[in-house]
């Protein structure tokens, strides 16, 4: 668990940000923190903790803000990249229950072990931005692949923001030491 002080230095660390230019960034992340879908996982004193997935997200949140992002959008994907896919890949199982990961523990299992990937925004033909992760494809079973071949072509959208997730996560993980 992280206080939004450390990482604020870890951010920093991480974007060359100079030492007294720290209590500005440490601002920016606590009004993020306060404003959109990121809650503490727990409280220590009168400081709020973050768990690692929860870093992450906000280091997606500060990387997408810096482009203007309407404040409903980054709620909207803040919401998304923490929650689970309607049709889970990977799972965690303990004491026999199997729960789907959200799409923030799944990046940081898939960057972790070296993968990069995407996540991010794409504005469709009807206005709508939604939110996407673009993982590496899993292999697709034969019962897949018929329910694939008889569904509608996804439209391809007309403006994609993309972060690079992959080395965001692995820079996020290195700064904090997280093994």
């Amino acid at each position: 668990m992280y206080r939004i002080s450390e990482i604020a230095v870890a951010f920093a660390k991480i974007d060359g940000i100079d030492d007294d230019k720290v209590p500005q960034l440490d601002k920016l992340l606590r009004n993020t923190t306060q404003r959109h879908y990121l809650s503490p996982s727990s409280r220590e004193g009168r400081a709020d903790l973050y768990s690692v997935e929860t870093v992450c997200a906000l280091r997606f949140a500060q990387r997408m803000d810096a482009f203007g992002i309407a404040r409903h959008v980054l709620d909207d994907f803040l919401r998304f990249i923490q929650s689970a896919p309607t049709l889970p890949i990977r799972e965690t199982k303990s004491e026999g229950i199997a729960t789907a990961l959200s799409h923030i523990e799944e990046a940081i299992e898939r960057a972790t072990n070296g993968e990069n990937f995407k996540v991010g925004l794409t504005l469709g033909r009807n206005g709508y931005v939604m939110p996407k992760a673009w993982f590496t494809s899993e292999p697709v079973d034969d019962d897949a692949r018929a329910i694939l071949a008889t569904s509608d072509q996804p439209e391809y959208p007309d403006a994609v923001l993309m972060l690079d997730a992959g080395r965001l996560i692995r820079d996020v993980l290195t700064a904090l030491k997280v093994n």
